[in-house]
């Protein structure tokens, strides 16, 4: 059997792919809104399991987490493991080191690019390379993309410890086609060739833009293109949203947008790698990561290398913005 770590989002399309094979499955996440898309969907064939990924003030349950990750290895034959993520591993790290003791072989599959930054520095780097090691035997990198706390990246020891493959991972078009259109008819919204899908959340929680800033921006934006022609998808992880954009029709939290894209035309984010995917699909992809002013610099040059070579267009004000959401339609 073959165990999937499904702990992030933007690797939906492929675990889904997977799973349509029919074939016996293991699934573990540690995230509220895949479990939810998972119930939704119902796999006769899959076996779901919702583990926490933080225990660093919590060491007994982090013993029972472990207890029960052993129990899953010995009820189940268990020969392969996939997993997706590049950080915030966690637990999840330490389920890869306890396969590799086991002699299962273990696959990475990247599903998105990674997102270079400079090493953090400090205390906080250290105490995150130390806290990861012992709790989940886990070599990290600590790195810097802007936000309050280093992003613990898994290390090359890591990968080269635990024998790791990377392999590419294949996503079966019309088998995600056909989850989407089921999840979509779920959803009560009106969608035209005009309608925007704001991607919302974690902007204000990760400290990348001022909270009064982001108000008064967001508020313009809205106002702008015009409330009746806007559906959000919230970060599913956050929920740091202004009370305009909560007013907003909202795709539900546990479908990834990465299920949705041919039900949308116009993308508008900060840093979501579902843009790349909308622009990549011919769509337009707006990214707002210059319309913002109060901006880490570190993180605008490090998100300005993430959308290269992808056509994300990059618009500094509500003129540009206009433009081109306005270019589009007319081309299309």
């Amino acid at each position: 059997m073959k165990i999937l770590l499904f702990n992030t989002n933007p690797a939906t399309r492929f675990v889904l792919s997977q799973l349509e094979k029919g074939e016996k499955t293991l699934v573990l996440t540690d995230q509220e809104n895949i479990r939810k898309l998972m119930e939704v969907l119902n796999y006769d064939h899959v076996i779901l399991h919702y583990l926490r990924s933080d225990y660093f003030f919590d060491l007994l349950q982090l013993y029972k987490a472990r207890n029960t990750v052993k129990r899953l290895f010995e009820e189940n034959e268990i020969d392969e493991l996939v997993y997706y993520h590049q950080a915030f591993g966690s637990f999840f790290n330490w389920i890869i080191t306890y396969a590799h003791r086991k002699n299962v072989r273990i696959v990475y599959q990247r599903v998105i690019r990674q997102l270079e930054a400079p090493p953090y520095k400090g205390l906080k780097a250290w105490k995150c390379k130390l806290a990861n090691k012992i709790l989940y035997s886990t070599d990290v990198n600590p790195i810097d993309t802007g936000a309050h706390r280093p992003i613990p990246s898994l290390s090359r020891n890591f990968i080269q410890k635990n024998a790791i493959v990377e392999e590419k991972g294949i996503i079966n078009s019309h088998a995600i086609s056909e989850v989407g259109r089921k999840l979509f008819a779920t959803i009560n919204i009106s969608v035209t060739d005009k309608t925007v899908l704001l991607l919302t959340g974690s902007i204000i929680s990760t400290g990348q833009v001022e909270e009064m800033e982001y108000k008064e921006k967001i508020k313009m934006l809205i106002e702008s293109i015009g409330p009746s022609n806007i559906v959000c998808k919230c970060h599913p992880r956050f929920t740091d949203e202004v009370e305009l954009e909560k007013s907003l029709p909202h795709i539900p939290s546990y479908i990834p947008m990465e299920l949705l894209t041919s039900f949308f035309s116009i993308y508008i984010g900060f840093g979501s790698s579902v843009l790349i995917d909308a622009a990549r699909n011919g769509k337009l992809a707006i990214a707002l990561t210059d319309y913002f002013q109060s901006v880490n610099p570190n993180r605008r040059v490090a998100l300005h290398e993430y959308f290269v070579g992808d056509s994300v267009k990059f618009v500094k004000n509500i003129q540009e913005l206009s433009f081109s959401i306005k270019d589009y339609v007319a081309k299309n």
